[in-house]
């Protein structure tokens, strides 16, 4: 795809493929109806000026602000404007979105409607900026846009009006309200707009990446489903976007997050880094019983075997997965190395101050060695 005249390729892996969606970037047919020609004087008019509101209120330039960091520094809207040749963050060191006037949202406007994309790019960037002056009216002094229970844009009659005129196609209205409601917070709704069958998604690692960040793994999975069946196979070199699928599903189905990993045989080291990730999560202090339970069913083969006995025995392991490792080992009949295991934990432990949980795992193992003496 080409972004402000420079050549990028966009990567994504699912739990089969790896996804890259260009619907937007790949659109050069100029929209009917408005014609933007080097200005957009009807985006300034009706849609984008309000006499008695400015869209851009000190609150919500300080949420649009935090929501930058939260998603790396970069919302969908500043992509959109890179499209343009524009700066999102910075101009001769003033901020450019969100404006802080009206007279610098006019020249705003301007700088899109002169920019070289064609008319139905422009058209979707003026789109987002509606939605701005749409849901303006929902924001109070105790409300910001991620705290609106329900979908602010949804319905709305005034970007309803602008994309029937603009002639803007229905699914890239999705993608565009989808953008909007996750620079504003709403993940859940944005999720709703993006993983549409009708839509396909630019920027699909930005989209998990976002999910995740915020903790919205089922959206983020969900939007995960919606591409898969379009995916194009791409699974290369592609290690943090592999890390966003294999997070998803730990939170979501850790039999599935065990099948993505085993699909990646051809790639030695994502799998790798695969395994890693799934055994931190699985093994974690904080991990729930029934996920452990999970784990400790799964036939490992050669490789996952000595992934799970590298992470087992770092320094930094929690006991419990030291616990889980000879566990693992007396459940395949190879006990002299589930003693070594056990008692080389407890000699760990000697010495150190020990809770009444920590005294009960202790007496436990004790008497798991003891029994396995017999056996031997």
């Amino acid at each position: 795809m080409s972004v402000s005249g420079k050549l990028c390729q966009v990567e994504v892996v699912t739990d089969r493929n790896v996804f890259v969606g260009d619907s937007l970037l790949r659109s050069s047919a100029g929209a009917g109806g408005v014609r933007l020609g080097d200005r957009m004087p009807m985006c300034t008019g009706k849609y984008l000026e309000v006499a008695d509101r400015f869209a851009y209120s000190s609150q919500v330039r300080h949420a649009l602000a935090e929501q930058r960091k939260q998603m790396d520094g970069e919302l969908f809207i500043d992509i959109l404007l890179q499209m343009a040749g524009i700066s999102a963050n910075k101009r001769d060191g003033i901020s450019v979105y969100p404006p802080k006037s009206p007279t610098e949202q006019r020249r705003f406007v301007d700088s899109i409607g002169s920019s070289d994309l064609d008319d139905l790019k422009k058209h979707c960037i003026a789109y987002y900026l509606v939605l701005d002056n749409a849901a303006g009216s929902l924001v109070s002094s105790s409300k910001t846009y991620a705290e609106c229970e329900t979908d602010p844009i949804a319905e709305n009659a005034l970007a309803a009006s602008y994309a029937k005129e603009a002639l803007i196609p229905r699914h890239f209205e999705f993608l565009m309200r989808g953008y909007w409601l996750m620079d504003h917070g709403q993940t859940t709704a944005s999720i709703s707009y993006l993983s549409d069958p009708i839509v396909i998604a630019d920027w699909a690692p930005k989209i998990l990446s976002s999910a995740v960040s915020s903790g919205h793994f089922k959206e983020g999975l969900q939007f995960l489903n919606s591409t898969t069946a379009m995916a194009q196979p791409r699974l290369e070199n592609q290690v943090s976007e592999a890390s966003l699928v294999m997070e998803l599903l730990l939170h979501c189905d850790i039999s599935r997050a065990f099948s993505f990993q085993r699909e990646q045989t051809s790639t030695p080291d994502l799998r790798q880094a695969l395994l890693s990730q799934l055994f931190s999560y699985t093994l974690s202090l904080h991990a729930r019983r029934a996920v452990v339970d999970q784990l400790s069913v799964f036939p490992l083969d050669a490789v996952e075997e000595a992934a799970l006995e590298t992470h087992c025995l770092r320094a930094d392991t929690p006991t419990h997965a030291k616990d889980f490792l000879a566990l693992y080992h007396v459940n395949r009949g190879q006990y002299a190395e589930a003693i070594r295991l056990f008692n080389d934990t407890s000699k760990a432990e000697a010495g150190k101050p020990l809770d009444e949980a920590q005294m009960i795992k202790r007496n436990e193992r004790e008497t798991m060695v003891q029994n396995l003496t017999m056996l031997l």
